[in-house]
């Protein structure tokens, strides 16, 4: 994680000063979404994710290995191998959370979320996952999603143990929030900017529901007209 926070400044640094009127319009782009990809990295590393999200640890197998079969863009052979070097990398992503995870850190409500999404990647990987392949390539995709479940089952049973004591908090702070909006996601609003955004737009799908509702059945009350036309 150090190595790539460098990395990633270094980079951040060079691409930031490449001036725009060099570039062509694509090119642009391209340069302005690798800065706030970049500058996305550091806004988390400033939280120290990697120290206080056990999510940290899980995603990167849980959802390599999904994607892969999400959408099937090489063919099923090349997609049980890749997704076989994958889950065997499992076990040693969980081995760094354990080394890595700060229990004053670790927030208990994102401490539960891991360990629910560790116990359902165990039942992924073990259960669901080699029946999505033909027959003949199951074996070796299943003795790998059985290493990979065993060790997230492991993973689970540690962040249980870390529960009596974890005490970090899971707010990310507005600030924070503020910054990947503007500086990641190259928004033109803010946290409360978009909450005010999402409420009006809410208060605008309410009314259509309202007025429709009374074009069906007289009334207003759509959520006893849903509750009605699905019985």
């Amino acid at each position: 994680f150090a190595r790539r926070h460098a990395s990633d400044e270094a980079w951040h640094a060079r691409f930031a000063a490449v001036d725009p009127a060099t570039l062509t319009f694509d090119e642009a782009i391209d340069r302005d979404l690798v800065v706030a990809s970049l500058r996305e990295h550091a806004i988390y590393d400033e939280w120290d994710n990697w120290r206080r999200n056990p999510d940290t640890y899980l995603n990167p197998g849980l959802d390599g290995v999904f994607i892969l079969f999400l959408h099937r863009i090489r063919p099923e052979s090349e997609l049980v191998q890749a997704a076989i070097a994958r889950l065997r990398g499992i076990p040693a992503n969980l081995d760094a959370g354990r080394a890595n995870l700060r229990p004053e850190l670790v927030s208990p409500l994102l401490l539960k979320r891991a360990i629910a999404q560790a116990r359902a990647g165990a039942h992924y990987t073990r259960d669901l996952l080699p029946p999505q392949v033909a027959p003949e390539l199951r074996p070796d995709l299943a003795a790998a999603g059985a290493v990979a479940a065993a060790a997230l089952e492991s993973y689970a049973t540690f962040l249980e143990e870390m529960q009596p004591i974890a005490s970090g908090d899971w707010a990310f702070t507005e600030a924070r929030y503020n910054a990947i909006l503007r500086e990641a996601e190259l928004l033109d609003t803010d946290a409360r900017g978009l909450r005010e955004r999402a409420r009006g737009e809410i208060e605008s799908l309410t009314a259509d529901m309202r007025a429709t509702a009374k074009k069906i059945a007289g009334h207003e009350d759509w959520h006893a007209l849903v509750l009605e036309l699905n019985h």
